[in-house]
C-alpha cells in the first residue's frame, strides 16, 4: 500500500484491530507509522483517522505507531502541548 492511500481505506484492507488479533492490528500500525516516521502527530493522527469504527483497537494501535515514530522522528517529536496535558508521571531516578 505505497503512496496516498486514505486511512479508512488501509484500515479496510489491514484490519483495524476489530477482531483482536495481532494480524489484524499489526499491519495498520505498520502502515501509519511507515507513513510518518518523522512526524509524531501526523503518525497518530494517520492512525486514529484509521480507527473511526468504535469498535477498532486504537488505543494498542496507536500504542504501537507511537512506539515506532518516537525511535525514528525522537522524543522531541512529541508536541510540547500534549506532553504538557498529559497525566504527571511521578519518576524517581534509579
Amino acid at each position: 500500500m505505497l503512496g496516498r492511500v486514505d486511512p479508512k481505506a488501509a484500515a479496510a484492507t489491514l484490519g483495524d484491530g476489530t477482531f483482536i488479533r495481532s494480524s489484524d492490528t499489526v499491519p495498520l500500525a505498520l502502515w501509519c507509522a511507515a507513513q510518518h516516521l518523522d512526524s509524531y502527530e501526523a503518525a497518530m493522527t494517520t492512525a486514529l483517522d484509521a480507527c473511526h469504527d468504535p469498535a477498532s483497537d486504537r488505543d494498542t494501535i496507536c500504542a504501537i505507531v507511537g512506539s515506532i515514530v518516537v525511535l525514528s522522528a525522537g522524543v522531541d517529536s512529541i508536541p510540547s502541548r500534549w506532553v504538557a496535558a498529559r497525566e504527571p508521571l511521578p519518576l524517581s531516578s534509579v
